[in-house]
C-alpha cells in the first residue's frame, strides 16, 4: 500500500498563512530535525548564521582499520640487526681482533661478518613476510525484521601479501540478481585538520558491467575499500521469542498499555548472531509527539536504553524486554539527549568507547540536534555532526513510525560482508 499526500501549491490560503510549516511537515515526513527559516524571516535579514563546532563523527573509522603495527617486527628486527653489525662489523669487532693480535685479519673479519648478517637479514625478513591475505574491517549490518534481505557496508584494509594483481569481490557472484553490489578504492576524507598520508596514484580499470569486482596492481602492501552488499540473510538477528503470541503462535513485541508500569515494551528477544552483542543500545519509538507550538522540533518520543559497560548479550540468551526498558524518569531515556551528550564527548575526544559510540551514533545524525537561527559571534559553538561515508544507511527515517531499533557492536573475525 502507498500512500500519497498532495498538496495545492497554488492554494492562496495556503501562501497566506505560508503553510505548510517546513518545520513541523517536512521533518516529521523525511525524520529529520532543524528549524527551517519563514519568508518573514529571510526577507527581514535578521538571521545570523549560528556558531557551530563541526566533529567529523566518522574519522574513527579510518582509526579502526588502520595497520599501524603490521611494519613493528620488520621495523624492530631491521634495527636489532644493523645495530649488532654495526657493533661486531666495527669497534666491536676490531677491539676483539686486537685484543687476540689478530688485527692483519680484520678484512677477512669484515667480509665474513657482513655475509653473515646479509644471511640473516634476508632470512629473517622472508621469515616474517606475510604469507596470506589478511582483512581489518569496520563494517554496518542493517536488517529489518522479517524481511528477507540484509544489507550492510564494509571499510576495509586489505594486505595483499604479493607482488602482481589482485582482484578484490564481493558479493556471492550470481549474474541473476537484481540489486548490484559495489565495492572500489577508499581513502579517508581529508578534513584539513588530520595529516594527510601517501595517496595512491596508481590508476585502476574498473568495469562498469562488474562494480561487485575490483582488479588493483599489489606491492605486497595493504589497500583500502568500500563495499555495499545486499542479498539474503547470512546472520541470524535478532528476533522475538516465546510470549506475547499471536493467534499464528508467531512471537512479537508490544508497547506497554499499563499506565502504572514504568517498562516501555514488553516481550523476550534472542539472536544467534557470530558473537556477544556488546554496547548494546535498544531504542523504542513509541510514535510522533504532538504539534508543540513552543518546541517545533520536539517531533519523536523516543527513548534509549543500555546495559553498564560490562554488560554483553550472549547468542542464544533471552532479553527481557520489560526489565531492560525501564524507564524510572522518561526524560532521562531520551534518545536525543544521548545523541547529544555522544557528540559532546566526541568533541572533547573522551571515553575510552568513544569509536563505539561513534559508530553507533553515525546513522542518527539526521536527528541529532541543530544549533538555532541567530546568535552573535560571541555564542557559544554547538557541536554538529558532520559525515560523508554513511549516507544511504541512515536510519533516522525509522522514527517517523513506532518501531523498536537494536544497536550494538559484535567482535568476530566473520565479515558480514562477503569478500
Amino acid at each position: 500500500m502507498v500512500t500519497m499526500i498532495g498538496i495545492d501549491l497554488a492554494s492562496r490560503q495556503f501562501n497566506l498563512y505560508q503553510w505548510p510549516d517546513p518545520t513541523r511537515f517536512w521533518n516529521r515526513v523525511l525524520g529529520r530535525v532543524g528549524t527551517v527559516p519563514t519568508v518573514t524571516e529571510l526577507q527581514s535579514g535578521s538571521l545570523t548564521a549560528p556558531q557551530r563546532d563541526p566533529v567529523y563523527v566518522e574519522k574513527v573509522i579510518e582509526g579502526e582499520i588502520r595497520k599501524t603495527g603490521a611494519a613493528a617486527a620488520g621495523v624492530l628486527l631491521g634495527f636489532v640487526v644493523f645495530a649488532t653489525y654495526w657493533v661486531v662489523a666495527g669497534p666491536g669487532g676490531f677491539g676483539v681482533l686486537k685484543l687476540r693480535g689478530w688485527t692483519r685479519h680484520a678484512w677477512a673479519a669484515f667480509f665474513i661478518t657482513g655475509i653473515a648478517f646479509t644471511a640473516i637479514a634476508w632470512g629473517g625478513a622472508t621469515l616474517i613476510r606475510p604469507k596470506r591475505v589478511d582483512v581489518t574491517h569496520r563494517s554496518y549490518l542493517i536488517h529489518v525484521y522479517g524481511q528477507p534481505v540484509q544489507r550492510s557496508r564494509s571499510w576495509m584494509t586489505i594486505l595483499l601479501p604479493w607482488y602482481g594483481d589482485a582482484t578484490i569481490a564481493v558479493g556471492e557472484r550470481d549474474d541473476d540478481r537484481s540489486v548490484a553490489d559495489l565495492v572500489t578504492s577508499w581513502e579517508p576524507p581529508y578534513d584539513g585538520a588530520t595529516e594527510g598520508g601517501y595517496p595512491d596514484a596508481q590508476g585502476y580499470v574498473i568495469d562498469t558491467r562488474r562494480q561487485d569486482e575490483l582488479t588493483v596492481p599489489t606491492r605486497s602492501t595493504v589497500k583500502q575499500f568500500v563495499a555495499d552488499w545486499c542479498g539474503p540473510p547470512r546472520w541470524s538477528m535478532p528476533r522475538p521469542t516465546g510470549e506475547p503470541m499471536n493467534d499464528r503462535g508467531e512471537s512479537f513485541l508490544a508497547f506497554e498499555t499499563d499506565p502504572s508500569s514504568k517498562s516501555l515494551v514488553t516481550g523476550t528477544l534472542v539472536h544467534d548472531l557470530p558473537g556477544p552483542i556488546r554496547e548494546l543500545r535498544i531504542v523504542v519509538n513509541e510514535g510522533q509527539a504532538m504539534i508543540d507550538a513552543v518546541n517545533p522540533d520536539q517531533i519523536f518520543d523516543t527513548s534509549s536504553f543500555s546495559g553498564d559497560a560490562s554488560f554483553e548479550w550472549d547468542p542464544g540468551t533471552p532479553l527481557n524486554l520489560a526489565s531492560f526498558t525501564v524507564a524510572e524518569k522518561k526524560s532521562e531515556a531520551r534518545f536525543d539527549g544521548w545523541l547529544r551528550q555522544t557528540l559532546q564527548r566526541a568533541t572533547r575526544g573522551e571515553g575510552a568507547r568513544q569509536a563505539d559510540e561513534r559508530m553507533i551514533m553515525l546513522p542518527f545524525l539526521g536527528i541529532t540536534p541543530l544549533p538555532a537561527q541567530g546568535g552573535t559571534l560571541f555564542s557559544n559553538a554547538t557541536a554538529v555532526g558532520l559525515t560523508s561515508l554513511t549516507h544511504g544507511i541512515e536510519l533516522s527515517a525509522h522514527l517517523t513510525q513506532p518501531c523498536v531499533i537494536i544497536l550494538g557492536v559484535v567482535e568476530t573475525d566473520v565479515s558480514p560482508t562477503p569478500i
